[in-house]
């Protein structure tokens, strides 16, 4: 648990239309996270953000930028 607890750990899932099974799983592993006091960063992206190219492209700069901008 402690490598876990030490690591930099995001979670990210888009709203949209086709995200529901995704948008419940990351709910339940952002439970988990916080049961076991594992710092986890889970972000719920938009209504508009699809399981996609494009959109991983512009969270993967999003998130690499705040890591390590």
């Amino acid at each position: 648990m402690e490598r876990y607890r030490s690591s930099r750990i995001i979670v990210c899932v888009g709203q949209g239309a086709w995200e529901h099974e995704a948008i419940e799983d990351t709910r339940g592993l952002d439970y988990r996270f916080r049961e076991k006091s594992i710092p986890a960063w889970v972000d719920f992206w938009g209504y508009d953000v699809t399981t996609d190219w494009p959109w991983w492209y512009v969270q993967m700069n999003y998130f690499l930028g705040r890591l390590y901008g």
